[in-house]
């Protein structure tokens, strides 16, 4: 596999003038949908009831930006900017964070690390930006409900048969590649971040945030659309009931799981571990599940997949809750239950939401549908 380009850290110990010749990396300023500016880049609004095979919520119609001879810059994590060809960073769909929150577009760090910015790859074709922020790099819920989602905004615009590239953070996860081939996106039209963080394009089209968490619930239309593409006649609903482990993780387990899933075990529970399965087996797994007990985690994200009517336990550390899984249970029509674990003594300095747990097992017992 390539490799990332060198850091210019190390660059900048060897050559003190660097910044010098990286001044043009750093954008002038910072431009809001207010400001046209028709030599650099144009927008498109998609009407929001073309997202929708039938019903709504209350959300903004999505833009779609065309940036001609636009720049691309990211780090993966914490800064995706979007560079008009006159050094311009537009609000709108860069992402900005800092220190766990998100932050203005003025406060984007590549305002003061613009120096350190890898070379800029020049290239010439027409190229589409699945980026997300650091959630879309690692994180499967953020991939499926925050970076997917972009290619039904594009689909629903008149830019939808320009595309020849498309830009995602880091390909070694290997269920991005295999959603991607449900939607005839192969590797040979793939550019990674991971190995050009920072490049050019003839166009850069890149869509506004499809699943912005200041909406406080998921977009119906975003659970219609992947159950459009990944379910099929054959993922009918089953009578499984499952328990979802974190047993292998490094975070979030429940420290008496073994002793919860022996109960369960007798009342016809099987154990699954996610990581273990393939994407089109986890969409298996859900869709033919009638019960489904897990602990909070991105795993979770396949609740999108279940049967209407499907019972769901979703098991939070103590003093910690998310809309996110009870959001998407309310759309899809499932009976869900949220539980709250008891502190371990040994996490008490650990982050609560990432903090190994216990569980009140005959509670859990007690909230089957069974």
């Amino acid at each position: 596999m390539e490799q990332p380009v060198i850091s210019n850290k190390k660059r900048l110990l060897k050559n003190p003038f660097l910044p010098l010749t990286k001044l043009g990396y750093r954008p002038k300023r910072v431009l809001r949908n207010t400001f046209k500016n028709k030599d650099s880049f144009e927008s498109f609004e998609v009407d929001k009831n073309s997202l929708y095979q039938h019903g709504t919520d209350e959300i903004l119609n999505p833009l779609i930006f065309k940036i001609n001879n636009g720049r691309v810059l990211t780090d993966g994590v914490n800064s995706d900017c979007f560079i008009t060809n006159t050094n311009d960073l537009i609000s709108e769909i860069t992402f900005s964070y800092k220190k766990g929150i998100q932050v203005p577009t003025e406060k984007n760090i590549v305002f003061q690390r613009y120096f350190l910015a890898n070379p800029v790859k020049n290239y010439h074709f027409k190229l589409f930006s699945l980026l997300s922020g650091g959630g879309g790099t690692t994180n499967y819920y953020h991939w499926l409900f925050d970076t997917l989602p972009r290619l039904k905004i594009l689909n629903e615009s008149p830019y939808k048969n320009e595309i020849q590239k498309y830009l995602i953070s880091d390909l070694r996860s290997k269920y991005k590649l295999e959603t991607l081939s449900y939607l005839g996106i192969g590797p040979e039209s793939i550019i990674d971040s991971y190995v050009n963080s920072h490049i050019s394009a003839e166009n850069v089209l890149v869509t506004t945030h499809p699943n912005s968490p200041a909406l406080g619930f998921v977009p119906k239309w975003i659970c219609q659309y992947l159950r459009k593409i990944f379910l099929t006649p054959q993922h009918m609903a089953g009578t499984k009931r499952i328990l979802v482990s974190r047993k292998n993780a490094t975070k979030r387990r429940i420290s008496n799981e073994d002793l919860l899933f022996e109960k369960l075990e007798k009342l016809n529970f099987e154990r699954i571990f996610l990581e273990h399965l393939s994407f089109s087996e986890q969409v298996k797994v859900f869709s033919e599940s009638s019960i489904i007990v897990s602990p909070h985690g991105a795993g979770l994200a396949n609740l999108v997949f279940s049967q209407e009517g499907a019972q769901i336990i979703e098991i939070y550390p103590p003093n910690s809750s998310s809309y996110i899984y009870e959001s998407i249970a309310k759309n899809q029509q499932l009976q869900y239950s949220p539980v709250w674990g008891a502190r371990n003594l040994a996490a008490e300095n650990e982050g609560d939401l990432h903090a190994d747990f216990s569980v009140d097992i005959d509670g859990i017992i007690n909230l089957l549908d069974i």
